[in-house]
């Protein structure tokens, strides 16, 4: 009978360790579409570059001379985002990307939540969101809440 429970604790130890591990592999893919994000048109979306987008990537120049729109208008558009709107497409495309690694017969579900200033913070919406990842049985696994790099261009 011991030796049945320590195989029983033995094999549920090691499908919690690979849940941890499909989680921490599907937040760095997060992490990384968190720091491509950018909205430098009238709309945001992933930066599909080599590299990281540079500082000034992440959010269209007030002053661009080469822009065919009057000065400031597409930062103007920018700041209108800001005001509501501004993750709705990394969360789909955070959503778009299947959670892959999970252990067989050990599921793990991710949930994005994009979170505005009622539920617990004093950041104005939509600037936060919160990852939730859950087995099968609904047991929370890991919680994060994250800011896009593209917020900081925010006003």
């Amino acid at each position: 009978m011991l030796f049945n429970q320590a195989t029983r604790q033995g094999l549920q130890s090691d499908r919690h360790l690979r849940q941890q591990l499909a989680v921490s592999r599907d937040l760095s893919m997060i992490m990384n579409l968190n720091e491509r994000y950018t909205c430098e048109t009238r709309s945001c979306g992933l930066n599909d570059g080599a590299g990281l987008p540079g500082q000034g990537d992440y959010a269209p120049d007030y002053f661009d001379a080469e822009d065919s729109l009057a000065k400031g208008t597409r930062f103007t558009a920018f700041e209108a985002l800001c005001a509501q709107g501004l993750l709705t497409e990394l969360k789909r495309a955070i959503d778009d990307q299947a959670l892959e690694g999970a252990p067989e017969g050990a599921a793990v579900n991710r949930t994005v939540h994009l979170l505005d200033a009622t539920e617990g913070g004093l950041s104005l919406p939509p600037h936060r969101y919160r990852v939730d990842w859950k087995d099968a049985d609904e047991r929370l696994l890991r919680q994060v809440q994250l800011i896009p790099t593209v917020a900081a261009w925010c006003p």
